[in-house]
């Protein structure tokens, strides 16, 4: 019986195929030279920065935001030519005044296929990674 459930849920989830996800990662997606990410914040924040990193750690660039709500946010960051074709990660910072808010990190995926893995739903997404389908923290 959770077979055929795994079954049926891999068919209703090929939907998804094209669709794109948030999941915990700080990989910027770049696609038409606009990178873009997300992230979660754990209360409401008055400041929110966020840093564009080349691959040897050195910040390129910064996203500045102000009065967010606590939630999941999305940023996207106009990418320089020069590092268009380069892999991009982000740092997010947050504070409230004086006190620093938890954050989390999401990178935004597209989802290329979907299949089962062990006894849980899988997806394959664009950058070649498999996430299961509970890491998942937003369909985009």
């Amino acid at each position: 019986l959770n077979s055929q459930f795994l079954q049926l849920q891999a068919m209703q989830s090929a939907a998804l195929v094209g669709r794109d996800v948030a999941i915990e990662g700080d990989t910027l997606r770049v696609r038409d030279g606009t990178g873009d990410g997300g992230f979660e914040l754990g209360s409401a924040a008055a400041d929110v920065k966020v840093e564009i990193l080349n691959s040897a750690g050195t910040t390129i660039g910064t996203v500045e935001l102000e009065d967010m709500a606590a939630g999941r946010h999305d940023f996207s960051y106009a990418v320089p030519d020069a590092y268009k074709d380069k892999p991009l990660t982000f740092k997010v910072t947050a504070t409230n005044g004086s006190t620093d808010v938890e954050t989390m990190s999401l990178q935004h995926q597209r989802i290329q296929a979907v299949s089962a893995f062990g006894d849980t739903l899988a997806f394959e997404l664009a950058n070649g990674d498999r996430v299961a389908y509970n890491a998942v923290w937003a369909f985009l």
